[in-house]
């Protein structure tokens, strides 16, 4: 099956369409909860001569009716107004996945098979091969209040240069000139839960982390995470931030694009969610994982310089984490390693291409 034969663009009522076609309904993801009614019928092209849905759009409408976990990719660069999302969706860790990314006019979806095929799109959509080691390593804990003062401390600044420009004044990049305060980076959070603006350090954070910064007690959202950065030498009695802090805010202001992986997984009885931020800076790369409390709170943020190779292998370890929580659910069925098509834990043979499964 050619790599063409697997990918197909959609409009939303087609997509309705599809998953009717089999007798299904979409899964209760937000992913879905825009479709459209379903017309009588899906379109001709992914119909074959007796009238029934080609077998890898059937395959895909399959996946996804049955979809146990979702990897929803947030993407966001330096030249967009808005946040790109995709998603990849299974009923196991170890695949198939289907891709699917959409706007108001199409749902572009495709059939990448296995748990290999899942981190070579994910290395190409995120462009890791680009992002090298680095001599100087980084590593920092930040709680989620200390991240959000950071990102209004890089709005500050994002400010702060626009008027030097504006009144024609050199302008110093990276550099606080005026004295952090509580009200000033409230002020900044505030401005950005009444107007949002994707260029904004505060915005970027609150859509990679799913919406976590509390715009409505902004002020007691500083006081915590400057209270955790003192605590933490990372600001001084004066609240002045000490140069890691700096490069941060300068990360945070002049990165070329962000990236936000969360997972979301149902395994037997349970639930796990996991997520990851990426910040890319030329070839630089910084990578956030959250630790989770015993609640599934966020309880801070790690952040450490990695190179490509180094991310795509965080991403594995979390597939690999969700293979071992469903490892002992007798009940799992699996794929032919063929065609994709589902097949009983004990069953011999595939049933629609005749693969033996022993």
């Amino acid at each position: 099956m050619s790599e063409e034969s697997r990918r197909f663009i959609l409009r939303p009522s087609d997509v309705s369409a599809c998953f009717a076609a089999i007798g299904r309904s979409p899964p209760l993801l937000t992913l879905f909860s825009d479709l459209p009614p379903a017309p009588l019928e899906p379109p001709a092209f992914v119909l074959d001569a007796a009238g029934d849905l080609l077998l890898p759009v059937k395959l895909i409408f399959e996946v996804l009716s049955e979809a146990n976990m979702m990897f929803r990719l947030d993407n966001i660069t330096s030249h967009s107004s808005l946040a790109a999302q995709s998603a990849f969706l299974a009923e196991t860790p170890e695949g198939p996945y289907v891709a699917v990314s959409k706007n108001e006019l199409a749902w572009d979806l495709a059939l990448l098979g296995k748990r290999d095929a899942l981190l070579a799109a994910l290395n190409e959509t995120l462009g890791l091969a680009q992002y090298k080691t680095t001599g100087d390593r980084f590593a920092v804990d930040l709680s989620l209040e200390a991240l959000a003062v950071i990102a209004a401390m890089a709005d500050m600044v994002t400010h702060e240069q626009a008027r030097a420009v504006l009144e024609r004044r050199p302008v110093n990049p990276g550099v606080i000139s005026e004295p952090v305060s509580v009200e000033r980076l409230a002020q900044a959070i505030r401005t950005e839960r009444d107007h949002p603006d994707v260029r904004s350090a505060i915005t970027r954070i609150n859509l990679l982390t799913g919406g976590m910064i509390n715009h409505e007690n902004a002020s007691d959202l500083v006081r915590q995470g400057l209270l955790f950065l003192r605590q933490e030498g990372l600001v001084d009695e004066y609240d002045a931030p000490d140069p890691s802090v700096l490069g941060l805010v300068a990360l945070f202001q002049q990165s070329s694009a962000q990236s936000g992986l969360t997972y979301i997984a149902k395994i037997g009885d349970k639930v796990v969610i996991d997520a990851q931020i990426i910040f890319h800076l030329g070839d630089y790369s910084l990578l956030g994982l959250w630790q989770f409390d015993a609640d599934g709170r966020p309880k801070y943020i790690r952040l450490a310089s990695i190179d490509g190779a180094g991310i795509l292998d965080s991403i594995d370890t979390v597939i690999a984490g969700l293979v071992k929580t469903g490892s002992d659910d007798p009940s799992k069925a699996g794929f032919c390693p063929d065609c994709g098509t589902k097949h009983a834990k004990d069953q011999r043979f595939c049933r629609a291409c005749g693969r033996d499964l022993t």
